[in-house]
């Protein structure tokens, strides 16, 4: 038994040193993917090592921070049957039980303390692969996709500002761990200058600022000696930038790899060296340091006289001249003024909106995702409310964030309370976690990092390490009813999600297999893949596809049924949201269902009144519903139909001259009506005999480089003009549509719109 319980937990062990190295080439366990088969994965390890680690398991449990973050993954179970999009509650509730079931793990693996620095050490070591992996992106050296978007590097996780947060918080954390008395960490200084060049060329600026804040919290914190340490080897790396920061802007510009490397190699080992021969110098004075108490609050009077030399130094330019312009515009900007900050308090704004409706349990998973087109203010798109701990409350509500708060005041409240009566390197130790965790927490307030699985996941490593045992005091909780409880809670929801990834694994290999195969056999195989996950929407959306791709399959009375059935089944799920909306229509116009598909945009349009397609696709359906119409001799029917067109684009013009009345960051250039809306409406003016008011529309048109709406645009001008009787721009647009065969159209029209 002890064999295998030893077996078990360094298989925990390895599966959690490959999540942490391994995990972020997976697009960094983006927002938009969720890989199950890792989530099965590491649920199903860390059961068997609570299974076979009774003893200290039952310690675990006894943490009130594991009972809080247990009820989270409940709530999120619960909301699964509430929410709106049934898949993205499932995920978020897959996801916590894989956050409880890392932390959970880690916490039973750290009571060896070699363990806790093996932890960290691969931690360390993933931020400085990940850092190289952005520098091979920005010289395309690598082929992976917005590793380096526009003159940013984003790395694996394709996203320039997570990528700076991930970056300062192992930045920090070695800044700190380096200061040990133990002389092996000072060599972890060799990767210091890579990941704070690294960070900066993110052109993060809330990695930025918020590393410049934290930076400041150790200094109070940490010894004298340690206090020298951490601002020598700060002062090593600045410098380092200073010399080295406008020719690697260079290097990128010109994709001189060899230079770069060769920069980056050369300045990391110069920073390493002086540090390490200045840890070993302070190292051998270290007793004369320790008693001289007072000097540990010289640094911190100095470090607030230098922030105020460097806010003039910087303020006057002199600094700023030395730094790249891309750079120097990118400071400039760190104000409440720039788009990024105006963005994001639209999104706070909408969100609070939100949570009113949604304000105890809140609207589940995924539910920003679900919701927010309903409550938007502006046409902005944002699949992440960028802000985690609104996003939270959104998704659980009030009572899931106090347990969320309970989760880390728990934690923090411990390791306060016992740091004192820690050793000095054990001191160091949980510093060094500490502010890592801090530094992604805090930075979580700006961004959507947490949407990044991976982000999370390490959040969850960096707390168990810093957690304590708690000191029982009530007789509450020293019941063991409870601890009992909540070993319970986590073996139903672990087995829950077991099953359900199986399940999800499953239909997502299915979906994989079909290609290549007859009718009969692809059709069996997505419908077994629809039945292992219901909650997929996209699976019976390609199986439509599919079954639309074949040739004259309005002629197939079971195909028909089959797509019928089908887009019955999508018309009475949940889902609201206007894309779900817009490719169900899409889908029913393509069988001919153009009322139903009418009836499905005007729900589309009001959960989503800036989603400017919803109005195309509807005013195009309208008009194309009214000619039919018309054909068959319903002149009421049609005309009906079209006196619906001009209020929706005039509802959408309306939208569009209340953005031009904002300021320019609010003014949202791009939403306005398409070309094809202005054809269509433009058509309307004309069969009403507004000839003026649709050539004003069409004309410029007629310049258009899609054919077919040119085409259009050409005809119905020639159309308008004849009726003005204005011949010589009729020969004039019929000269420019003759090449591309309008004789068609023509006919069509006259013949329709002439009876």
């Amino acid at each position: 038994m002890q064999l295998v319980r030893k077996s078990i937990n360094y298989l925990g062990l390895a599966s959690i040193l490959a999540f942490i190295i391994g995990a972020p080439y997976l697009r960094g366990l983006f927002f938009d993917v969720d890989f199950y088969w890792i989530e099965l994965g590491m649920i199903s390890i860390v059961l068997l090592m609570i299974f076979t680690n009774m003893k200290e398991t039952k310690n675990a449990f006894q943490l009130p921070a594991v009972w809080f973050l247990l009820l989270i993954p409940v709530i999120y179970g619960i909301n699964v049957f509430r929410a709106e999009n049934q898949l993205l509650a499932f995920q978020q509730f897959f996801r916590w039980v894989m956050y409880a079931s890392i932390f959970i793990g880690v916490y039973l693996l750290k009571e060896k303390k070699w363990m806790k620095d093996l932890i960290w050490a691969a931690f360390i070591l993933s931020t400085i692969w990940i850092a190289i992996f952005g520098w091979l992106g920005a010289y395309q050296l690598v082929d992976f996709r917005d590793a380096f978007l526009g003159n940013r590097i984003s790395s694996v996780f394709q996203y320039p500002n997570t990528l700076g947060a991930f970056l300062a918080a192992g930045l920090m954390s070695l800044l700190i761990r380096s200061t040990s008395e133990k002389k092996g960490f000072a060599f972890s200084s060799i990767g210091s200058f890579l990941l704070f060049i690294t960070m900066i060329f993110t052109y993060s600026r809330g990695a930025w600022l918020f590393f410049a804040l934290i930076w400041v919290i150790p200094i109070f914190i940490l010894k004298f000696r340690e206090q020298l340490l951490y601002l020598i080897h700060s002062l090593l790396i600045g410098f380092g930038l200073l010399f080295t920061i406008e020719k690697l802007n260079q290097t990128i510009v010109d994709k001189n790899s060899s230079t770069g490397f060769l920069l980056i190699g050369i300045t990391s080992v110069v920073v390493f060296s002086i540090y390490f021969i200045s840890h070993y110098l302070i190292s051998k004075i270290n007793n004369k340091l320790v008693n001289v108490k007072k000097l540990r609050w010289l640094f911190p009077i100095l470090l607030v006289i230098g922030i105020l030399i460097v806010f003039f130094v910087i303020k006057d330019g002199v600094f700023l001249d030395k730094l790249p312009k891309s750079i120097q515009q990118r400071i400039a900007t760190i104000n409440l003024e720039t788009n990024s900050v105006v963005q994001r308090n639209l999104f706070n704004h909408d969100a609070t909106n939100m949570m009113k409706d949604y304000l105890w349990f809140g609207a589940g998973g995924g539910s920003w995702r679900q919701l927010y087109e309903r409550y938007q203010t502006y046409p902005y798109t944002s699949a992440q409310a960028h802000n985690f701990y609104l996003q939270t409350i959104l998704e659980v509500g009030i009572i899931g964030f106090i347990f969320l708060l309970g989760f880390f005041a728990s934690i923090f409240y411990d390791l306060i309370r016992s740091f004192k009566l820690m050793d000095t390197d054990r001191k160091n130790q949980m510093v060094t976690f500490g502010f890592a965790v801090l530094f992604l927490l805090a930075h979580s307030f700006i961004d959507f990092n947490m949407s990044f699985a991976y982000f999370s996941a390490i959040i969850m490593v960096l707390l168990a390490l810093i957690t304590e045992p708690f000191d029982i005091k009530l007789q509450l909780l020293k019941d063991k009813a409870i601890p009992y409880s909540f070993f319970t809670v986590l073996t139903i929801i672990s087995f829950i999600s077991i099953i359900w990834l199986g399940r999800f694994v499953y239909a997502e290999r299915l979906m994989t297999q079909f290609t290549g195969k007859t009718l009969v056999e692809a059709e069996g195989i997505m419908d077994k893949a629809i039945k292992a996950n219901p909650y997929q929407l996209d699976y019976r959306m390609t199986k439509i596809n599919v079954l639309q791709s074949i040739s004259g399959y309005n002629q197939d009375k079971k195909i028909v049924n089959d797509i019928t059935k089908e887009i019955i089944t999508l018309k009475d799920n949940r889902r609201k949201d206007s894309s779900f909306l817009l490719q169900l229509s899409q889908k029913m116009g393509a069988m001919g269902y153009i009322k139903d598909s009418i009836e499905v945009l005007d729900k589309g349009i009001k959960n989503g009144s800036w989603r400017e397609p919803l109005y195309t696709q509807k005013i195009v359906y309208l008009f194309n519903y009214a000619q039919y119409n018309k054909e068959q001799g319903k002149l009421d029917n049609s005309q009906k139909l079209l006196d619906q067109i001009k209020p929706l684009y005039n509802k959408l013009m309306e939208k569009r001259r209340y953005l031009d009345q904002q300021i320019p960051t609010l003014r949202y250039s791009t939403f306005r009506p398409s070309p094809t809306m202005l054809q269509y409406v433009g058509q309307t003016y004309i069969i009403e005999g507004k000839y003026n008011e649709g050539l004003n529309l069409l004309i410029p048109l007629t310049k258009q480089k899609d054919e077919n709406i040119k085409k259009q645009a050409i005809a119905w001008t020639i159309y308008a003009y004849d009726k003005l009787k204005q011949p010589s721009k009729v020969n004039e647009f019929k000269k420019l549509g003759q090449p591309l065969g309008i004789d068609q159209i023509l006919v069509d029209i006259y013949t329709t719109w002439e009876k």
